[in-house]
């Protein structure tokens, strides 16, 4: 005795839900970039580690977010146009000596990081977040992979360094992999 199924038809799967962020960033020049990903392979490659190595476009040294949720809001990207734009900070140097892993449980973000941040990264910090960052020195890291299995500290024998001479305002739809820079701001000269 035959048994009649029906198919029930809910259309198409829905689109991947993303998390947008909106946040303000150094972004490193092409030669620090490329330097950092060659160091990102070799890393892998002797530490057995696994993890999509980011694009050289999602390289960046995050300074403040403004904004997390689903969607990007028009009054978050106005709200930090406005914020970036009253910025008076000057240049400064970034100088990444050290590679690190970061323990959070099943991911192992592998980042460049330093010592110590500087004076005018912490101003540069200050302003953006509206007086509002937490006290202390803000010492700048730049994630170049999530990696598999946590990796041993290792100091570079030649620290990875270019001068910030600007900043920008970018939107990260987290989960897509999209990266799109919607602003830069110059940085004063050093005298």
């Amino acid at each position: 005795m035959p048994i009649d199924q029906f198919s029930l038809d809910l259309g198409p799967p829905s689109p991947r839900r993303s998390l947008d962020l909106l946040y303000f960033a150094i972004l490193p020049g092409a030669a620090a970039a490329d330097t950092a990903l060659h160091l990102a392979r070799d890393d892998q490659e002797r530490h057995g580690a696994a993890g999509e190595i980011y694009d050289p476009d999602r390289l960046h040294v995050s300074l403040h977010r403004v904004w997390k949720g689903l969607g990007l809001p028009n009054e978050a990207v106005h709200y930090a146009t406005r914020l970036g734009a009253r910025v008076d900070a000057a240049s400064f140097d970034i100088r990444f000596d050290r590679l690190v892993s970061i323990d959070q449980g099943r991911r192992y973000p592998r980042i460049l990081t330093c010592g110590s941040g500087s004076q005018l990264l912490d101003e540069l910090v200050n302003q953006l977040s509206d007086g509002k960052a937490p006290g202390g020195e803000v010492v700048p890291h730049m994630t170049l992979y999530y990696g598999d299995r946590f990796a041993p500290y290792t100091d570079l024998g030649t620290p990875i360094t270019w001068t910030a001479l600007d900043f920008a305002l970018v939107h990260t739809r987290k989960g897509l992999s999209e990266t799109k820079v919607l602003r830069r701001w110059p940085l004063s000269r050093r005298t």
